[in-house]
């Protein structure tokens, strides 16, 4: 990767580890800490520990939700943090941690993430190709992905927001590419710089959802 394009990048750290997994983080970390990457993205706790003394920013998996965690995660040295997309539009603006705010504008968002493979029944490991769908009651589709001894399930529909960028109360817009191929994700970048509508089917999460 270029170095003007390193200065930008944020490291995304693993949401789960168990057993050697956190050794091999720490080992990432160390390889990469001097590479000049913007930071990395912390998705527990235990991040804060494993890349102490460099640049962190917050990720989904600290589920920022209200302003005293939004706050506390300042104290704690974030530079910017992304606003879990379960919060209303309304409850996000009411955050102002003192740094920046991200929150997903764009992203089939994960609903689950488990040890156990809800594939197991359907194939074995060995001759899993490591994604699946889970199909519920209504025929629905969820797509199925495993990585990092975990399987997270998506949304089958992507949230997005593209039109309505200016009622997100957030500094900087997120879009969360998981299930595309690169066409598709330059297709959704391309939609989100117009703030044009998306094309097919879409949520908009619980960004308007009402207050109780």
């Amino acid at each position: 990767m270029p170095a003007a394009l390193r200065q930008k990048a944020v490291l995304e750290l693993p949401r789960a580890e168990f057993g050697a997994m956190e050794a091999a983080v720490q080992k990432q970390i160390g390889a990469t800490r001097e590479g000049g990457f913007q930071g990395y993205l912390a998705q527990n706790l235990a991040h804060f520990e494993l890349a102490k003394g460099l640049p962190l920013y917050g990720g989904f998996g600290l589920n920022i939700t209200n302003p005293l965690a939004a706050e506390e995660y300042r104290r704690l040295g974030l530079k910017a943090l992304a606003v879990l997309p379960e919060v209303p539009l309304a409850e996000m603006e009411a955050l102002e941690p003192g740094i920046p705010t991200w929150a997903l504008v764009y992203g089939h968002m994960p609903l689950m993430m488990t040890r156990a493979c809800p594939l197991h029944n359907v194939t074995d490991c060995a001759r899993c190709e490591k994604q699946g769908v889970l199909t519920d009651r209504k025929r629905r589709k969820f797509p199925v992905r495993c990585g990092g001894g975990v399987r997270q399930i998506y949304n089958p529909v992507p949230l997005y927001m593209g039109e309505r960028l200016g009622e997100v109360p957030a500094d900087a817009g997120l879009a969360l590419f998981t299930l595309e191929t690169r066409a598709e994700a330059a297709k959704a970048l391309e939609l989100l710089a117009a703030r044009a509508p998306w094309p097919g089917e879409f949520t908009r999460g619980l960004y308007y959802k009402p207050a109780p």
